[in-house]
């Protein structure tokens, strides 16, 4: 987890440097892109004439798709699932799935990580009236992911304004549209509570499913995709962490459940500012973690074997 942790550290570095204008406006080199933007993350589909519009019964053909993780994590958990009509077709040596990690999106490779994946299949026999059949080719695909966010907030302890000296920072609230993962962190309201001697720096974090894909608990990735059993917890279910500057804040309700693709965490610093402090600016960094699943699908048309 610390490497892991390391490597955001990293990316969100070379990310503000970027932003910051290394490089000639006249010649913008290929690091000279924003990768934190975007609200893809897998993306999915099949290879040409893999499934094939038409098969015979009793044929065995392909069934391939293209995997490309479009989004700035990397997949280390991941499993593709083929669903086929039991009545019609079945997979050949009963593989119906398949792991895979994927990278993502990088500051010299923006367009993150593709790969193949390729089952086989064979189509059943038809009844004996029969002589076509149309069925449906299904792949579906879960795996874990993460969106950081980093914006940078403004804490102001003269939270009634009665300082009359020029302030380093104006705190106000903050909109944000994406983050390079398809659940996006769109808002930021931001606050300070009182509390006795201290005040509390306090944030209403908007969060929104904006991928076309569903969210589900992270830890649910092999009974999503697979044969285990899931409730309505599993799904919509979100796992935040904030830190301002180094502090880590507390979040609720953590985790948190997305409500219509959208809702909001509180996060709060317990330890609390002393009044006395000036107005600073620092990161609020905001970590989600979740798990994501997409499907496509494809009609095959299964003809009749010819006799003669």
């Amino acid at each position: 987890m610390k490497m892991k942790t390391d490597y955001i550290i990293l990316m969100i570095t070379v990310a503000v440097l970027i932003l910051a204008g290394c490089g000639s406006s006249d010649n913008r080199p290929l690091t000279d892109i924003n990768i934190f933007t975007g609200t893809k993350g897998l993306e999915m589909e099949f290879m040409k004439n893999a499934p094939p519009p038409t098969a015979f019964e009793d044929g065995v053909f392909e069934v391939g798709v293209f995997l490309n993780n479009k989004g700035i994590y990397h997949i280390e958990n991941g499993v593709v699932v083929l669903t086929l009509e039991e009545d019609y077709m079945e997979s050949v040596d009963n593989r119906d799935s398949l792991r895979f990690m994927l990278v993502g999106k990088e500051p010299y490779n923006p367009l993150g990580e593709g790969d193949f994946y390729t089952f086989k299949v064979k189509a059943k026999k038809l009844e004996p009236l029969s002589q076509i059949h149309t069925s449906n080719v299904l792949v579906t695909a879960c795996y874990d992911y993460q969106t950081w966010a980093t914006p940078t907030v403004c804490v102001d302890p003269d939270i009634y304004n009665v300082n009359p000296e020029k302030k380093a920072c104006q705190m106000q609230d903050i909109t944000m549209s994406s983050q390079g993962s398809p659940v996006a962190v769109t808002k930021i309201e931001v606050r300070m509570m009182p509390e006795d001697d201290m005040l509390k720096p306090w944030f209403r974090i908007f969060v929104e499913n904006r991928g076309d894909g569903e969210v589900f608990d992270v830890n649910r990735v092999n009974a999503v995709c697979g044969s285990g059993s899931l409730d309505h917890r599993d799904w919509n279910t979100i796992y935040a962490k904030a830190y301002l500057g180094k502090n880590e804040l507390t979040c609720k309700p953590n985790p948190l459940r997305l409500k219509n693709r959208e809702d909001y965490v509180l996060c709060q610093y317990a330890g609390g500012i002393d009044r006395g402090n000036t107005a600073y600016s620092t990161l609020l960094s905001i970590f989600l973690d979740y798990g994501y699943t997409s499907s496509i699908s494809q009609e095959v048309m299964i003809n009749k074997e010819i006799t003669i």
